[in-house]
């Protein structure tokens, strides 16, 4: 492979990467969070977005290139030339996405012990349960639903 070419190919590989880390810290989607527990999905969901956008934009502009770099030229009625599979080519378009795979269930797993982990004064909620209805009732401050809203 030329010189110029890895070049070019690292070049526009890390304006993927800085688009895609924008795209996952200044997109905001999801609605305000209202707790600890929901910044860490907002955060959980920003980088799964922004990896997203690194894939898409990088299929998508191998597809673009390859159409026009590729593309039969008018007046050519040859057979194209028979390539056989590059092993080096195929390990890695495998060994790249199940990374990627891996670091979002291990993200994602460190997400839910977090989520699911008890606060160290959890907030007990009286709840009875009618034939029609759900009463809620707040011992810690005294509270019932009506004060709430």
């Amino acid at each position: 492979m030329k010189a110029r070419t890895v070049i070019v190919v690292s070049a526009i590989f890390l304006v993927v990467l800085v688009c895609g880390y924008l795209v996952a810290a200044n997109v905001n989607l999801l609605p305000e969070t209202a707790s600890t527990r929901g910044e860490l999905v907002k955060r959980l969901f920003n980088f799964m977005l922004g990896a997203a956008t690194v894939v898409f934009v990088l299929v998508e502009g191998l597809l673009v290139y390859s159409v026009l770099r590729f593309r039969r030229r008018a007046g050519d009625e040859t057979e194209g030339a028979l390539i056989h599979g590059n092993t080096s080519l195929e390990v890695f378009w495998t060994a790249i996405p199940a990374l990627l795979v891996v670091v979002m269930v291990v993200y994602s797993f460190r997400v839910l012990s977090a989520s699911e982990a008890a606060a160290d004064k959890p907030m007990v909620v009286e709840v009875i349960g009618r034939q029609f209805a759900w009463e809620f009732h707040y011992p810690e401050q005294g509270l019932t639903p009506s004060d709430l809203h």
